[in-house]
């Protein structure tokens, strides 16, 4: 019955993440139950990612590590270098601007592997840059927005890195109690039911951080639409960039290059400012969880059309 079941959430995980924000939308009075658990589930969500992790299958990139660092340097660092001076040039809200740097400042999503294992890319690539940038952006992510970028988030360098941290530690440290108490995990034979637990605990997430965004929407519309325009454009501006920059890797590379550059940990984000952050902020931030949630229904068919016609091209360490 459970396998079953884990099973059919696991086959099914594009439409559980579609479903997410619109049920909580539809239905506030969850989203507002929902709402204070939203930490402890980002966090489990990015342990569950942990924990699905096939370590032997990253040593050739770890051995060969040139693409996986430039990728991740590219992502957390250039871009929102990039787009802090190209916003210089453009005038918006300053909410809506300070959202986009943030979020191009974060890591690339964990579950990216979960995402690149359903989209028939390379998990590999997808593990070795999200997760070394994911354990270094309690050091890179301060740095880079407080004292380089001097973005005003109501929080000093050493308050930013520790919420950072707190929530990077307890993703991992669990994780690898997870991997020791239950062997078998290790070993890849409980693949189906921590994704489908992964899929579960976003699923959840996503309806939890739409509380009050119903409202915010009523009000303000136009507000609301702008940065809905703003997130989606975001993640597939940087993931047509970055497939774009490496295609002559291949096909399979690319696609899982863009993915990451595209995908970022926005819950890390959510968790470590949400309580100094202004409304503008947050809002952003919230309504950037919709293409992680609905672009990958939208992917499958148009990675597999990809793959198909470069017919899979092998990857560098392939």
């Amino acid at each position: 019955m459970i396998d079953a079941l884990s099973l059919y959430i696991q086959r099914h995980a594009v439409w559980f993440w579609a479903s997410a924000l619109f049920v909580g939308l539809a239905f506030q009075d969850l989203a507002a139950i929902l709402r204070p658990i939203v930490f402890p589930f980002a966090v489990m969500t990015m342990m569950m990612s942990m924990t699905r992790m096939d370590w032997p299958q990253v040593r050739a990139y770890i051995r060969r590590p040139g693409l996986s660092l430039f990728v991740g340097t590219m992502t957390m660092v250039v871009s929102p270098v990039c787009i802090w001076l190209g916003l210089k040039f453009v005038e918006i809200e300053d909410g809506l601007a300070t959202g986009l740097v943030l979020i191009a400042a974060a890591p690339p999503l964990l579950s990216s592997l979960t995402y690149a294992i359903f989209l028939g890319l390379d998990d590999a690539l997808a593990v070795t840059v999200s997760v070394p940038f994911n354990l270094l952006s309690p050091l890179i992510m301060p740095a880079l927005l407080i004292s380089f970028l001097e973005l005003d988030l109501a929080l000093g360098i050493a308050s930013l890195t520790w919420r950072l941290a707190l929530m990077v530690g307890l993703s991992f440290c669990g994780a690898w109690l997870i991997r020791k108490w239950v062997p078998a995990i290790g070993k890849g034979r409980m693949s189906h039911h921590i994704d489908a637990a992964t899929v579960l605990f976003m699923t959840t997430f996503g309806i939890g951080v739409m509380d009050g965004i119903s409202a915010i929407i009523i009000n303000d519309p136009m507000k609301a639409l702008t940065y809905v325009f703003a997130a989606v454009a975001f993640n597939a501006g940087m993931q047509l960039i970055a497939t774009l920059s490496v295609w002559r890797l291949g096909g399979k590379l690319a696609l899982t290059t863009g993915l990451v550059a595209g995908c970022r940990n926005v819950m890390l984000v959510i968790g470590a400012v949400s309580s100094s952050a202004c409304s503008d902020i947050m809002l952003f931030l919230i309504v950037s969880q919709l293409p992680l949630y609905v672009f990958p229904a939208i992917q499958r068919p148009i990675c597999r059309l990809i793959l198909r016609i470069t017919n899979g091209q092998k990857t560098l360490v392939e």
